[in-house]
């Protein structure tokens, strides 16, 4: 399974996203048109997060997540920031050969972020560039 696929898994599928993602210009077209708020939910319970956690990752705050509930999307910056969380987990599933310990991963403090949890890293683009950083070291053995 590639990236694409676990992220549109992550996401809530093909049942919540109305697509299977593809390619790089679909998912620029999905975050533009706005990530349905179903996904918020999907990616919450794949994180196994409650939803102020996942709200605070994604840096959301939960009075717009209901707002945007009766919209039915969540607005481009909203979807940015959702979609790079699913990214994330799901290259960190890879690494880690399943979503459990990608998640164990994701939530413990590590040593090569400074002692701050890869969670809470990928609030940002520059701790979502160092995740993933330290992802690919762990991949070819580099002590992280």
């Amino acid at each position: 399974m590639n990236e694409l696929s676990r992220v549109t898994r992550l996401l809530g599928g093909k049942a919540v996203l109305g697509t299977e993602l593809r390619s790089a210009t679909q998912v620029i077209e999905m975050i533009k048109r706005g990530v349905p708020v179903g996904a918020f939910a999907a990616l919450t319970r794949a994180l196994d997060l409650s939803a102020i956690e996942m709200a605070k990752v994604a840096g959301i705050a939960q009075r717009t997540i209901a707002r945007r509930a009766g919209e039915a999307r969540l607005k481009v910056e909203e979807s940015n920031r959702l979609y790079r969380i699913a990214s994330v987990t799901a290259l960190a599933e890879e690494v880690f050969g399943g979503i459990e310990a990608a998640r164990a991963w994701l939530r413990q403090p590590n040593r090569a972020l400074g002692g701050v949890t890869p969670l809470a890293m990928i609030e940002t683009d520059i701790g979502n560039d160092e995740v993933r950083n330290v992802l690919g070291r762990i991949v070819y053995g580099v002590i992280s």
